[in-house]
């Protein structure tokens, strides 16, 4: 199964949060699955990347130009898929994955999830969406997408999309399905 990951680039993030990634790229490994994501060697993506690494797991990065020529790309990745920019490493990660799953992140994060969600309320992908809920992290955002549908500003069902889990072991779980 290839796993589109999105999740902070940020550094000194709470160690729960920080350990909770690498669990997470551990099951990933050990599963024999494939980690796909931004590639760079920064925040939780890194984490998670050596973890899948040790565990014998596979990773893609898909990389825009510019952070590759930079110098930003993990060591940790197999395969470096070069792209033009944001959006198009975006498209190429919808194209791949069989599911994504979504840690806690800044702007970068957030437009990722948007994307996905957005093309899947589009049909463009019914791949499922998996939010892991660390601190309560994602109930704010669920919080604002039922107001939107309650308003009429966003389509009824547009929160239901997105599968909350609060640990990774229930996202193993449900990854395994």
């Amino acid at each position: 199964m290839n796993v589109a990951l999105f999740c902070a680039s940020a550094e000194g993030l709470p160690a729960d949060v920080v350990a909770a990634a690498g669990s997470f790229g551990q099951w990933i490994g050990r599963q024999g699955h494939t980690l796909l994501y931004g590639g760079v060697r920064k925040g939780l993506m890194e984490v998670t990347a050596q973890a899948v690494k040790a565990a014998g797991g596979r990773v893609i990065g898909v990389v825009p130009r510019y952070m590759v020529e930079a110098g930003l790309v993990s060591p940790c990745v197999d395969e470096c898929v070069a792209c033009r920019n944001l959006s198009e490493r975006k498209w190429l990660l919808q194209q791949q994955a069989d599911a994504f799953v979504v840690l806690p992140g800044g702007a970068g994060t957030l437009d990722e999830l948007f994307s996905m969600l957005a093309a899947a309320q589009a049909g463009e992908h019914g791949k499922p969406i998996y939010l892991l809920n660390l601190h309560h992290f994602w109930e704010p955002l669920l919080h604002l997408l039922r107001a939107a549908e309650a308003g009429g500003y966003a389509r009824t069902g547009s929160a239901d999309r997105l599968r909350l889990v609060p640990s990774v072991t229930t996202l193993a779980e449900a990854l395994s399905l």
